[in-house]
């Protein structure tokens, strides 16, 4: 519990340290919110994809590398947790009005796997209800990460920033797919 409760405060700090300083020395405008809310928010998806990948990436590639990031999976979602609550913040400040019923079920999600990721709380849940719970949580939070990349990928396609994470997002999605075939095949043959 420590060490989680460490991972997201540094996390917090990381992301939202350099956040604030940026506001504080140029201020709040519009231009330079909305910059920090997209860098928020493009930082959060990296991290996300990366948890969505290390498991499909271990069953189909196993090595060291790929047992290590499974191992650190947790501390990963930790770290998301820290990230979009600044996001969260930003939004609240920005006043760009963050509790649209579909940010708040994400951001409901995101919380309860928050506190469900410390030593004691799948031996509360359940480990089935927990898996449930990250499960349904997981696919949540990357159904509106790539409707919001998907929507802004189809405003401006060849957008520097859009494009790259529109293939992110969809090697993510193949990753995942291919696990699933290798496991299901596996499962027929067994």
């Amino acid at each position: 519990m420590k060490k989680s409760l460490t991972v997201f405060g540094l996390t917090t700090l990381l992301a939202g340290g350099p956040v604030l300083t940026y506001l504080f020395i140029s201020g709040t405008s519009e231009e330079h919110m909305s910059l920090m809310l997209r860098l928020s928010a493009w930082a959060a998806l990296l991290v996300y994809l990366l948890i969505f990948v290390t498991r499909p990436l271990n069953q189909l590639a196993s090595s060291p590398f790929t047992r290590g990031l499974l191992q650190n999976r947790r501390y990963f979602g930790i770290a998301l947790a820290g990230v979009m609550i600044v996001h969260l913040v930003l939004l609240v400040i920005a006043n760009e009005q963050p509790f649209k019923i579909t940010g708040v079920v994400v951001y409901l999600l995101l919380l309860l796997m928050l506190f469900t990721s410390f030593d004691s709380a799948p031996a509360k849940l359940g480990p089935r209800n927990w898996r449930r719970l990250h499960k349904t949580g997981l696919y949540a939070l990357g159904i509106a990460y790539f409707v919001s990349v998907g929507s802004a990928f189809l405003k401006t396609p060849l957008d520097p920033v859009y494009l790259p994470l529109t293939v992110l997002s969809m090697v993510a999605i193949a990753i995942r797919v291919a696990a699933f075939w290798k496991n299901r095949r596996r499962m027929d043959r067994g």
